[in-house]
C-alpha cells in the first residue's frame, strides 16, 4: 500500500510543471497550439483536480506532516476555485488561490527530496511568466475621463489612442469593484492609472460570422459591449465598389455576410445611452439591420421578445442542406449559412441556442456561438478589444497604457489604493 501511495505522490508531483504551465499568462502553448487563455485554463483546472484525487491516496497512509499540509493547500484551492465561489467572492479566491499555492510550493519542497526538481521547476514557470510580463509592458502617459451615462448605474472609462482615436470601455456598476468606481466618478476622483495590456482570446467568433451568409446578433442588456465590437467590424470592413459613388452605400464582398441582424434587448430606455445615438445611425448606414426592444420604462413595457421567433424570422430564407440544394448556384457558399452571436442573461441564451439547435435539425447550416456574463470567456481578439488593468493606484491624472496592445476582451482593474486587484469581463472599442 505504501508503495502504491508513494507512486500516486510522485504522480502529483511530476504534474505540477503542467499546472503551473496551463495556468501561465504567457504560456508558449498559446504560440504552438493558437489556443487561448481560456481554453488552456481549463486545461489547467482538469489538472488540478486529477492532482487532487491522486494525491488524496497519497496521504491516505502515515507520511511527513509536510505532505498533509500541502494536500489541505491545493484542497482548499480546488474548493474556492468552483464557479459559484469565484463568481460570489472573486477577490477571496484570487487571494488565497495566490497564497496557498506559494505555501504548497514551500510544503512540498521540504515534503521529499524527490519532490523538489518539480517544485523548482514551478517556480521557474511562475518567475518566468512574471517577468515576460513586466519586461513587455511599455508605458506612455496621457490623459483619460471616467464619465457616469444616464442610467447612473454605468461608467464610461476613455482612454486616447492613436492620434484621433479613443479607446472605450463601459462597466455597469455591481458589487465590489464597480460600485467603488461608480462611487468614484460620482464624487469627482474619475482620474486613474492604468496598464493596457493584450492580447488574449481568438479570432473564432468574428470568423464564424464573416465566413455565414447571415450574420445575426443578439444582446441582452451589458452584452452589446461583446455585441457591438462585432457588427462595427462586419460592417466597416465591407469591400468599397462602384456603388459608393453614386451614393448608395458600401456592398460587401463575395465572403463578407450578405445580412447582418443586431438585436439589443434593453429593460429601460435610458440604457441605449451605451451606445452613442450616432453609432447606431452609422451601422444602418453601413446596411446593419438594428432591432431594439425596451421591456421596462416609461416609453415601451413590454415583456422580453422570444428569441426563438426572431432566430426563425433571420434564418426564414435559409434553405435545407438535403435534397435539391446546389451549392454551386451560390458561389460555393451552399445553400446559405447563418451565424449567430448571442451575450446576454442565462435565459436568452439557452432560448437562442435551443432554436438554432431546432434549425439544425432541420437541416439549417446554422453556427453559435454563446457568451455568457463572468469572470471568464471565450471571446474573439479583435482590434477593438483591449485589457486595461489598475493595480491598486491612487487617482490621478497620469494613465500608462501598452502601445503594444492590439487586441483584448478583459477589463482588470482596481479602484483606490488599498483594494485588491480585481477581473471584470468588459470591452472596448476604437473610435
Amino acid at each position: 500500500m505504501f508503495v502504491f501511495a508513494d507512486r500516486l505522490g510522485l504522480v502529483f508531483v511530476s504534474n505540477l510543471p503542467l499546472l503551473y504551465l496551463m495556468a501561465a499568462k504567457n504560456c508558449p502553448v498559446k504560440l504552438l497550439t493558437g489556443w487561448s487563455y481560456k481554453q488552456l485554463n481549463v486545461l489547467h483546472r482538469a489538472v488540478g483536480r486529477y492532482n487532487l484525487l491522486s494525491f488524496r491516496q497519497f496521504v491516505s497512509t502515515p507520511v511527513i506532516f509536510l505532505g498533509l499540509l500541502a494536500w489541505v493547500s491545493y484542497l482548499l484551492i480546488n474548493v474556492t476555485s468552483k464557479e459559484e465561489f469565484r463568481n460570489a467572492f472573486y477577490e477571496v479566491f484570487l487571494f488565497v488561490h495566490v497564497l496557498l499555492q506559494t505555501f504548497a510550493l514551500i510544503f512540498l519542497y521540504f515534503h521529499h527530496k524527490g519532490s523538489r526538481p518539480y517544485v523548482l521547476v514551478c517556480i521557474f514557470i511562475f518567475v518566468t511568466d512574471r517577468i515576460v510580463l513586466r519586461l513587455t509592458i511599455r508605458s506612455t502617459r496621457a490623459t483619460g475621463t471616467v464619465t457616469i451615462l444616464p442610467d447612473k448605474k454605468t461608467v464610461r472609462v476613455t482612454l486616447p489612442s492613436t492620434p484621433g482615436n479613443s479607446l472605450q470601455f463601459l462597466i455597469r456598476a455591481r458589487d465590489g469593484f464597480s460600485k467603488k468606481l461608480l462611487e468614484a466618478a460620482g464624487s469627482g476622483s474619475s482620474e486613474f492609472t492604468a496598464i493596457v495590456d493584450g492580447p488574449y482570446g481568438s479570432c473564432f467568433v468574428y470568423e464564424s460570422l464573416w465566413d455565414s451568409d447571415v450574420a445575426l446578433l443578439v444582446a441582452g442588456g451589458s452584452g452589446i459591449v461583446v455585441i457591438y465590437p462585432l457588427v462595427h467590424e462586419l460592417a466597416t470592413t465591407i469591400t468599397s465598389t462602384g456603388d459608393e459613388e453614386h451614393g448608395t452605400g458600401l456592398t460587401r464582398g463575395n465572403d463578407a455576410p450578405k445580412r447582418i441582424v443586431m438585436v439589443w434587448v434593453v429593460r429601460e430606455e435610458c440604457q441605449l445611452s451605451w451606445l452613442h445615438g450616432g453609432e447606431l445611425v452609422d451601422l444602418r448606414k453601413l446596411g446593419v439591420e438594428i432591432v431594439t426592444h425596451v421591456t421596462q420604462g416609461n416609453v415601451l413595457v413590454g415583456k422580453r421578445p422570444k428569441m426563438g421567433d426572431v432566430v426563425e424570422d433571420v434564418g426564414s430564407d435559409l434553405r435545407s442542406s438535403g435534397r435539391g440544394c446546389d451549392s454551386r448556384s451560390d458561389g460555393g457558399r451552399g445553400c446559405g449559412s447563418m451565424g449567430v452571436v448571442v451575450c446576454g442573461p442565462s435565459d436568452m441564451v439557452r432560448d437562442t441556442r435551443n432554436s438554432c439547435a431546432g434549425m439544425m435539425r432541420r437541416g439549417l447550416d446554422v453556427r453559435i456561438v454563446t457568451e455568457k456574463f463572468g469572470w471568464y470567456s471565450l471571446l474573439p481578439s479583435l482590434n477593438e478589444y483591449y485589457h486595461l488593468t489598475n493595480r491598486d493606484s491612487k487617482y490621478g491624472k497620469k494613465l500608462s497604457s501598452n502601445s503594444q496592445a492590439t487586441r483584448s476582451p478583459v477589463l482588470l482593474i482596481s479602484i483606490g489604493p488599498k483594494s485588491p486587484v480585481r477581473q471584470l469581463a468588459v470591452f472596448v472599442k476604437r473610435r
